[in-house]
């Protein structure tokens, strides 16, 4: 409250009247201070007179329509409060009697109001005033004005409160300060500007001098209509005029040098409702309506977008290198990159460049291993938006390329995102024309694009391999060998081709269980198997986990000689793996047992005839003492 404002108050039946002046109030909750504390003696009173007075006092303290109560100082419990009490807190009266006032003070406001009351009894004031919350019946709390009185010869303390909950809460959005509102203003990136109903600029950001080509200078105080081009002084008048007289708020597009700026206007109205300010939030929107121009006039760069929506089915690679030639032609440029991106440790992944760049530049090959210390291609990362340079790269005020380096005339580099996330940065070069907003945004579109293909075929590779792959060896699973099997089987039927299969059991495994535990044995099983999968070198052979300690190899094209060579390589390399085993009876490491079938396929003969041979010469190794291999061929009879 910046105007003071006086109240007497008169407490009956003692007869004095106190005047006082009621401060500003402070963040923390404020106090009152008393200008004066004027006693004037009342002539005396009679007894009819003194229970006249005590039948007044009790009316008022009713019919008074703020807080009234008296509570005792020693055990600060309410000795009397009048129905507002209860009403704006919400508590019945007996409630209220029956529970001291820190009861219902906010926790963080006792130790406040505590002090407050000891400073203003130690300045000797007789009546004070602070501000604080109290708990209301709901739950909630509202801030309470006070004005007390204490008697410490009779142990009692007056007091008269007042709910401002709403009036704190205008007053807080009040309370931002001019320095505050400029630091907002100058947080946001766009133009941005307060002005009165006459057009005088009250406040403004950099970006609204930029636009006006004035950087650096304030322009506070001066008139909106002397600072605009002549061109559109009437068009921005006429406007401003419109929503103070409609007393609505509204939005003015402009056109300046082929650049589009959306203005938004909010009206600041006073307690009658009268426009006292404009604020204007101005946006750079040419990329919006030059891509909404793109979007409806070019047909080739739809056709573009949709062949490449199209291409879930073809490879990522195939999928990132028609990406990037395709953003090159879309946007008339020579050349372009591509690279992959952590931004949590900031360095690159992968790197893949355009295909003149591979047939001109020494330096293809060459990538910054580092984001922070990267060149031109990461401002883009840097300062996550897009960024383009329209000057040559080897100009006196721009960074130099290293030598051998494709000349840059120009440059387009567009950060892709995933959520909030960098995940690459792509870039075209030396466009004939100057880069702007359209090409930012074409190239940002078919990025993301691309990117949310890859992401899609990457989940899907993911539960692909969850669901083919043994989670603790890393080879195919039980499920993938029972595909892939019945495929070499039908191929090798089609084609009248020999396959070979090995069944393989890590000899007393149980015990090698038992003696060293099960994370052993989990190791003892990867390296196995890594062992195992170092053998084959063929595209088509596989080695799957079986189930337990038993693996399975399927050999196409292999005949029998072949596949016990194969399966002698394996046994050998376990061996030489090395891996202890005490409780081994055959040797004292880790050893393998082998079961070996070759067939040629023929009509009449089924899949699982195979598997039970390959089963049963896996038996004959192992009744045979293990750390063998033994083999049988599966002929038309």
């Amino acid at each position: 409250m910046s105007d003071a404002k006086f109240a007497c108050v008169r407490v009956l039946p003692y007869n004095y009247s106190v005047t006082m002046k009621q401060d500003n109030l402070s963040p923390d909750g404020g106090t009152y201070g008393i200008d004066k504390d004027d006693r004037m003696q009342l002539p005396p009173q009679d007894d009819d007179d003194s229970l006249l007075a005590e039948d007044d006092l009790r009316s008022i303290f009713e019919l008074y329509p703020d807080m009234v109560c008296i509570f005792d100082n020693d055990s600060t419990r309410f000795l009397k409060v009048n129905s507002v009490f209860s009403q704006v807190l919400g508590y019945p009266e007996a409630h209220l009697l029956n529970n001291p006032i820190c009861t219902f003070i906010h926790p963080d406001d006792i130790e406040p109001t505590e002090r407050i009351i000891r400073e203003k009894l130690g300045q000797g004031c007789g009546v004070f005033g602070f501000i604080n919350r109290y708990r209301k019946a709901d739950g909630s709390y509202c801030w309470m004005e006070w004005n007390v009185r204490p008697r410490p010869d009779r142990g009692v303390t007056y007091g008269v409160a007042r709910d401002v909950t709403q009036r704190r809460k205008i007053e807080d959005s009040l309370r931002l300060s001019d320095e505050t509102l400029r630091a907002f203003l100058n947080a946001i990136g766009e133009s941005a500007y307060i002005i009165n109903a006459d057009g005088i600029v009250l406040e403004h950001n950099e970006p609204f001098a930029e636009c006006l080509g004035m950087t650096g200078r304030s322009l506070r105080g001066r008139s909106l209509f002397d600072l605009l081009p002549s061109e559109d002084i009437r068009k921005r008048r006429n406007r401003i005029e419109e929503i103070i007289k409609t007393g609505r708020g509204g939005h003015m597009e402009d056109e300046r040098d082929g650049r589009f700026v959306f203005s938004s206007l909010y009206l600041i109205k006073n307690a009658e409702g009268g426009v006292v300010k404009i604020a204007v939030l101005g946006q750079d929107i040419t990329w919006l309506r030059r891509a909404e121009e793109v979007m409806l006039l070019n047909e080739e760069r739809l056709e573009s977008l949709l062949n490449l929506s199209q291409m879930s089915a073809a490879t990522e690679e195939e999928i990132r290198t028609y990406a990037l030639e395709e953003a090159i032609s879309l946007t008339r440029s020579t050349f372009g990159f591509l690279f992959f991106v952590n931004e949590e440790n900031g360095r690159i992944e992968d790197a893949i460049w355009s295909r003149e760049v591979r047939q001109n530049c020494p330096l293809e090959g060459i990538s910054h291993a580092s984001i922070d210390s990267a060149g031109f291609w990461a401002e883009g990362v840097r300062q996550r938006r897009p960024v383009y340079h329209n000057a040559p790269l080897n100009a006196p005020d721009r960074q130099k390329t290293p030598s051998g380096h494709v000349p840059i005339l120009r440059y387009l580099s567009v950060p892709v995102f995933d959520a909030d996330r960098i995940v690459a940065v792509a870039g075209v070069a030396n466009k004939d024309s100057m880069y702007d907003e359209t090409d930012a945004a074409q190239l940002g579109l078919y990025m993301h694009t691309m990117w949310a293909i890859l992401k899609q075929r990457r989940a899907a590779e993911v539960l692909r391999r969850c669901s083919m792959e043994d989670p603790l060896t890393g080879l195919a699973n039980r499920r993938r060998f029972d595909d892939a099997f019945e495929s070499e089987w039908r191929r090798a039927l089609r084609e009248k081709n020999p396959l070979s299969l090995l069944f393989l059991d890590i000899d007393f495994f149980k015990k090698f269980n038992d003696l060293y535990g099960h994370q052993a044995g989990d190791d003892c099983l990867r390296r196995v198997a890594d062992c195992l999968k170092s053998v084959l070198n063929r595209a088509g052979d596989l080695v799957a986990r079986y189930g337990g300690e038993e693996f399975v190899a399927i050999l196409p094209n292999t005949e029998l000689a072949g596949a016990i060579k194969i399966g002698e390589t394996m046994r050998e390399r376990v061996m030489h793996l090395g891996i202890p085993h005490e409780e081994s009876k055959v040797a004292p490491v880790v050893t393998i047992s082998i079961g070996v079938v070759a067939c040629d396929p023929y009509e009449g003969i089924r899949s699982h005839e195979i598997l039970e041979t390959a089963d049963h010469a896996l038996y004959e190794a192992k009744r045979e003492g293990r750390n063998k291999i033994r083999w049988q061929v599966l002929e038309k009879s």
